[in-house]
């Protein structure tokens, strides 16, 4: 786990004995749970997630949790990594105003994204903010190459410098 966090969720790993689409169903409940049934909340607002367009009867959302690729959705490939930490993206949310996490906002597309890092950069969750709409989230996923990791903290502290003390 990273520096300073204890309180992140275990691995949801995937047994051997277990079919990919168990699998799926498994993680999908927790998902489910975790942002449909009973999404966090950031500044008194529900989390949302997108639904359509569906993949395989689950959410857009969902699929950009658990896969990596471009779009179409169906193109899309499973990542063990990200289908391990399915567990994660609700629990950094409720707790993203953990000073150990790092938050920022960034444009990404054209549009304002909230990010919470885990303070190493390993793992990401990205939000969508508009306006007063609630926050949406849009991926979370970790940060698999140094490469990255380094762009992000540094765009990280490039925040930090725009904030008045």
């Amino acid at each position: 786990m990273s520096d300073g966090i204890d309180w992140l969720p275990g691995l949801v790993y995937r047994a051997d004995s277990v079919e990919l689409s168990d699998y799926l169903d498994i993680l999908f409940n927790h998902f489910a749970n975790d942002f449909v049934s009973n999404p966090p909340q950031i500044h008194g607002r529900p989390v949302r997630v997108r639904k359509s367009p569906e993949t395989n009867g689950r959410h857009y959302t969902f699929w950009h949790i658990v896969s990596d690729g471009k779009c179409p959705e169906e193109l899309r490939e499973l990542r063990p990594e990200r289908c391990e930490r399915i567990l994660w993206p609700r629990e950094i949310i409720a707790r993203c105003a953990d000073p150990v996490l790092c938050r920022w906002r960034a444009i990404r597309e054209g549009q304002l994204r909230g990010l919470i890092a885990l303070p190493d950069f390993t793992y990401l969750v990205v939000l969508s903010l508009r306006g007063e709409n609630a926050p949406m989230l849009i991926t979370a996923y970790d940060v698999e190459y140094k490469r990255q990791r380094k762009r992000l903290a540094e765009e990280w502290e490039e925040w930090q410098k725009t904030k008045t003390p």
